[in-house]
């Protein structure tokens, strides 16, 4: 299982997903075909460990803000004691949105019975919902 949260911003969405990185080492190896230590990782490694994070992540993890696909900038990620911290910023062209789509594929290619959970926040909202195979997107209504 791994959790997103998402803090709606006046002009962002600041996406923290965290993931066992030991699955996510595994979802790079297969998709990729290199493995890559990505905790404890070294300074020499660590441009190439977070493109390979990035790439994976942004290709099953997309977020839309009123139908209007946005493009995520990639902040990084922090190694946790079994977890990466992985870092995503989203620009919004408005403030004021209505709905939010999230779909949320991270590692349901390698594990079939993989659930991962979305909260969201907002000054006015909150919210949570649970992802799985067959069940990758949710609609957040956050005005």
């Amino acid at each position: 299982m791994s959790s997103v949260t998402i803090e709606q911003n006046a002009d962002t969405l600041d996406v923290n997903m965290s993931i066992f990185y030991d699955d996510m080492q595994v979802a790079i190896y297969e998709n990729y075909h290199k493995y890559i230590r990505l905790c404890p990782i070294r300074d020499n490694k660590k441009h190439e460990a977070e493109g390979f994070v990035f790439s994976y992540v942004k290709d099953r993890f997309s977020i839309k803000a009123d139908s209007l696909t946005l493009s995520p900038m990639c902040m990084g990620y922090v190694c946790g004691e079994e977890t990466i911290e992985v870092k995503l910023r989203y620009i919004l062209s408005s403030s004021i949105v209505k709905s939010i789509q999230v779909t949320d594929r991270v590692l349901m290619d390698i594990y079939p019975e993989q659930r991962n959970i979305i909260q969201f926040s907002s000054v006015k909202r909150r919210m949570t919902h649970l992802l799985s195979l067959g069940r990758e997107s949710a609609l957040l209504d956050v005005q």
